[in-house]
C-alpha cells in the first residue's frame, strides 16, 4: 500500500481516480465513472458478437482508471502512455490486482500506431490524447494515424479536444472536431463531458469502419458509401451515409452542414412516411420496417429492415437484360395503388426500383407523400413516369445525369408493348390522366403481342410537351447564367490579389 501511495504522490497530476483506492483519487483532475458506464455496454456488446474476450489498447492511459476497469472484458490488454510516472504506478496497481493479462508500456503513441499489426486489437481507447499528436505532428498526419487505427481494429473510442477551449493546442484542430474522423465508415457522439481544462465539453466519440451502434445496439456493418446510387455523385456533398448488414439498413443525414436543412426535412419526411405506410399494409409497395430512428443537432438516423434486390439501374449499367414491360407494370401497380391512398412519388428514377424474385419494387419512402409533382423537372409525376419508361428503355445509351431530357415525345419506346401504351396516354389528354388509367391501359395489352399504333399527340399534352420544355431550356439558361457570374467573381478576385500585390511591393499575398 505504502508503495502505491508513493507512487501517486510522485505523480505530476493525478488526472484519473486510482483502480482500487478510491481514497487516493479523491481529488482526481477528471470523474471518469460517467465516461465508464457509457462505453462499457460497447465492450460487453463487442464481446458477445465476436463470442470472446476482447484485446484492447488504451492509447494514454495515464493512471490506468479505464485500462483496469474494462480488463474483465479482456484476455489481452496493453496501456500506453509517455509519462514514465504513469507507467510505474499502472505496472504496480496491474501486480497488485494479479493482472497478468495487463501490460504497460512507454511509448509514444505515433511510434505505437506505426508499427500496429492487423487484426493485433479489437478496441482502442483514444481518451483526450489525439490534440496533443495534432499539436506535434499536425492535422493530417493525425488523421492518417486514426484512419489507420480504424482500418486495423473493430472499434475505436476517442475523446476529442476541441478548438473552443482556447488552449495553446487549438490552433492545428479543425473548426469541426468530427472533422478529423469523417474518413472512418460510421463515428457517431455518445455524450459531452467536461474536463478540468476549461468550461467547454468534449465529444466522447464511437467510430468504427466494421459496426455501427444504434440505440445501444452494435451491428456489423457488411458494406457502406456516401452514395445513394451509382448516379448520384455529389448531389448530397456526403452529408448522408448508407449501412448495410446483414438484415438492417441505417441511413445517416448530417445537420451540421450546408445541406442541413435539406436533410433534417428529408429525414422527417422518410421517418412520417414509413410510419404511414406501414400502417396501410399495402399490397404491391414492400414497406420495411421502422425498427428505429432518433435526431439531435448533429445527425438524424433512420435504421429499418433491409430490402432484398438489386438496383434497376445497377442491372442496366452492366446492360444486364431485364423485362422493361414487366418492370413497368410492377411500379405502376404500386403507383396506382399508392394514388388510391392519395399518396405520390415524385422521385420516380431507375435507382430508386430494386429488382429480386423477379418483381420490380420501388424503394425511397421518404419521397411518397400526398403531393402530386416531381422533386425536379419537370414538376409533374405523369411525365416523370413517362421519362422512367423512356429511361428504362435506352439502357445505357445516354448520360443520365445531371439532368433528364425531354424525351417523351420525340422519342418512343423501343419495347413494342410500350410503344403502344404510351401511343395511348398521349392520345388521351393529361387532365384524365392517372395512375389508375395509366394500369388499366396497360392491362389491355398483350405482354408478348403488340399491335400497330399511330402516333396521335392531343393538343392538351402538345401544349403540356411545349412547356415543360420551355421550363427546362430556361432552367439550363440560369444554370449557365449562375456559372458564368462564378467565374467572372473568380476572375475579380485573382485580379484584386495581383492588384494587391503590385501595391504591396511584389511581396507575396495571402488569399
Amino acid at each position: 500500500m505504502s508503495s502505491i501511495v508513493n507512487l501517486v504522490n510522485d505523480l505530476p497530476e493525478c488526472y484519473q481516480p486510482i483502480y482500487g483506492h478510491a481514497e487516493l483519487g479523491i481529488n482526481s483532475s477528471r470523474n471518469c465513472n460517467d465516461r465508464l458506464s457509457k462505453i462499457e455496454g460497447i465492450f460487453i456488446s463487442l464481446k458477445e458478437k465476436l463470442g470472446r474476450p476482447l484485446r484492447l489498447l488504451d492509447l494514454g492511459c495515464a493512471q490506468g482508471f479505464f485500462t483496469f476497469n474494462l480488463a474483465k472484458h479482456c484476455s489481452v490488454v496493453t496501456g500506453i502512455d509517455f509519462l514514465d510516472k504513469n507507467i510505474a504506478l499502472c505496472e504496480a496497481l496491474a501486480k497488485e490486482n494479479d493482472f497478468s493479462h495487463v501490460k504497460f508500456k512507454e511509448d509514444k503513441i505515433q511510434n505505437v500506431i506505426d508499427n500496429l499489426n492487423y487484426d493485433e486489437y479489437d478496441i482502442v481507447l483514444g481518451f483526450s490524447v489525439f490534440h496533443h499528436i495534432c499539436d506535434a505532428d499536425g492535422y493530417l498526419s493525425t488523421k492518417e494515424k486514426i484512419n489507420k487505427l480504424a482500418n486495423l481494429t473493430q472499434i475505436v473510442m476517442l475523446e476529442l479536444a476541441v478548438k473552443e477551449e482556447g488552449l495553446y493546442w487549438g490552433r492545428n484542430l479543425p473548426d469541426n472536431p468530427l472533422d478529423i474522423i469523417d474518413d472512418i465508415g460510421y463515428y457517431d457522439i455518445l455524450g459531452q463531458y467536461p474536463t478540468h481544462l476549461s468550461d467547454v465539453s468534449r465529444p466522447l466519440l464511437f467510430t468504427s469502419s466494421k459496426y455501427w451502434y444504434v440505440n445501444g445496439d452494435l451491428e456489423k456493418i457488411n458494406n457502406w458509401t456516401k452514395f445513394s446510387h451509382e448516379f448520384a455523385g455529389e448531389v448530397h456533398q456526403s452529408s448522408r451515409r448508407y449501412y448495410f448488414s446483414e438484415e438492417k439498413f441505417l441511413k445517416r443525414y448530417a445537420f451540421d452542414c450546408g445541406l442541413s436543412e435539406l436533410n433534417k426535412v428529408d429525414f422527417q419526411n422518410e421517418v412520417s412516411s414509413l410510419k404511414k405506410l406501414h400502417s396501410l399494409q399495402l399490397n404491391e409497395l414492400e414497406t420495411p420496417q421502422l425498427i428505429h430512428y432518433e435526431a439531435d443537432s448533429q445527425r438524424g438516423l433512420v435504421l429499418t429492415t433491409k430490402l432484398a434486390g438489386e438496383r434497376l439501374s445497377s442491372l442496366l449499367q452492366r446492360s444486364q437484360l431485364v423485362s422493361e414491360f414487366e418492370a413497368v407494370k410492377n411500379i405502376l401497380s404500386t403507383l396506382a395503388e399508392l394514388e388510391s391512398h392519395n399518396l405520390y412519388h415524385n422521385d420516380l428514377r431507375i435507382w430508386n426500383v430494386l429488382h429480386s424474385d423477379n418483381k420490380f419494387r420501388l424503394i425511397d419512402f421518404g419521397a411518397i407523400s400526398n403531393k402530386m409533382s416531381d422533386v425536379l423537372w419537370p414538376y409533374n409525376s405523369f411525365l416523370g413516369f413517362i421519362i422512367f419508361i423512356n429511361e428504362l428503355n435506352m439502357r445505357n445509351n445516354y448520360q443520365l445525369v445531371p439532368a433528364r431530357t425531354p424525351m417523351f415525345s420525340p422519342f418512343w419506346a423501343k419495347t413494342p408493348q410500350l410503344a403502344q401504351f404510351l401511343s395511348k396516354v398521349w392520345a388521351t389528354p393529361h387532365q384524365n390522366w392517372s395512375y389508375k388509367f395509366f394500369q388499366t391501359e396497360l392491362d389491355k395489352i398483350d405482354d408478348e403481342i403488340a399491335v400497330e399504333y399511330n402516333v396521335n399527340i392531343s393538343s392538351e399534352n402538345l401544349a403540356l410537351w411545349m412547356f415543360t420544355t420551355e421550363t427546362l431550356i430556361n432552367e439550363n439558361r440560369t444554370r449557365e447564367l449562375s456559372l458564368v457570374l462564378q467565374t467572372q467573381n473568380e476572375m475579380m478576385r485573382k485580379l484584386d490579389l495581383l492588384i494587391a500585390k503590385e501595391q504591396n511591393g511584389g511581396k507575396k499575398t495571402e488569399e
